[in-house]
């Protein structure tokens, strides 16, 4: 799974991997126990790689703490343990109580990850159906670092935001408007998200169901900057917000 995304964010931070550190096997442990279950295996690859020090990698959420020995201090300090079946892998730092877990109920080969408002929900019953942010830990590294690493580096950029109520077509819309300038979605991106790619040009796209969306891209000449902004505003009836 990692490797995949360190080709990916090396081609535009080169070096990037070089300044991640791992937690240690003991750690890793060590978690193991406070948690009370196993790790699923993408999710003790990430600790090993990056579970001391992720850099720039996941940058763009830095409300969140990543580390082991965070996600330890979370699991030693909790006066009511969140339910066994939900995994804390991000511990909220910007002032909030909604903490990011793994899912693991779901008879999935990679479990989803979930936001849950820990104050708000445990000890009580958890809802059976709880928020998705990203469809598993590989989609959410994905976007993280495409967010984090891709888009800074173009240095003409802009945030969109849809000026109308969603229609059913905007997404075939935004797909063929990306086509047509020649990039490539990434896999791994989820329903509601779409990470579009090429050497000039990437646009990340965010619309939940029955939301309006919202958009973010760069660019690395004006030209093309003016012109996809253009065909968002006509064809979209995007507005740019920032």
């Amino acid at each position: 799974m990692l490797e995949r995304i360190f080709n990916f964010v090396e081609q535009y931070h080169p070096g990037i991997a070089r300044t991640l550190r791992g937690a240690t096997p003991d750690e890793a442990a060590r978690l193991e126990d406070l948690a009370g279950h196993r790790l699923p295996a993408s999710y003790l690859e990430f600790l090993l790689s990056m579970g001391s020090y992720s850099g720039a990698m996941l940058r763009r959420f830095s409300n969140f703490d990543f580390t082991c020995r965070a996600i330890q201090e979370f699991y030693a300090e909790a006066d009511r343990p969140p339910p066994p079946e939900y995994l804390c892998i991000a511990r909220n730092t910007g002032g909030g109580d909604q903490e990011w877990y793994l899912d693991l109920r779901p008879a999935r080969p990679e479990p989803p990850v979930v936001v849950i408002d820990y104050y708000a929900w445990v000890p009580r019953p958890l809802p059976q159906t709880l928020p998705v942010l990203f469809e598993d830990l590989e989609s959410l590294l994905v976007i993280g670092t495409f967010l984090s690493v891709r888009l800074p580096v173009l240095p003409h950029a802009a945030v969109f935001s849809s000026g109308r109520q969603p229609e059913a077509g905007d997404q075939e819309l935004l797909d063929q408007l990306a086509g047509a300038s020649g990039l490539t979605a990434l896999p791994k991106t989820g329903t509601d998200t779409r990470c579009y790619n090429g050497p000039d040009l990437a646009i990340y796209a965010y619309q939940p169901a029955g939301s309006g969306m919202r958009l973010e891209f760069g660019a690395r000449q004006p030209e093309v900057f003016t012109e996809v902004a253009d065909q968002l505003r006509t064809r979209l009836s995007m507005i740019r917000v920032q």
